[in-house]
């Protein structure tokens, strides 16, 4: 089955806030359904918010994957996106 669409808005951020509720709720019954949505945006906080499951591509490549939970606390997505290291807890 292929599924192709668009959920057109300036950005995840702007659309739905930092948390991506509207887009999950727009793409749950998808999800549900087996399929998967691609989502394609620069917002790294906003993806994080609403993915599974997410890959970081670059040049073409891809250069990071994993859970939001585990590129969170990658120092190396957290320099590239936020400029900082993760805070390890005490």
């Amino acid at each position: 089955m292929t599924l192709a669409g668009s959920l057109r808005a300036p950005g995840l951020a702007e659309a739905t806030g930092q948390d991506g509720s509207a887009v999950r709720v727009t793409v749950r019954p998808i999800t549900e359904g087996g399929a998967a949505v691609l989502v394609v945006e620069q917002r790294a906080k906003a993806v994080l918010a609403i993915s599974d499951y997410t890959y970081v591509l670059g040049g073409g490549q891809v250069l990071m994957e994993g859970t939001p939970a585990r590129l969170a606390a990658s120092q190396e997505f957290t320099e590239s996106f936020f400029g900082a290291v993760p805070q390890t807890p005490k």
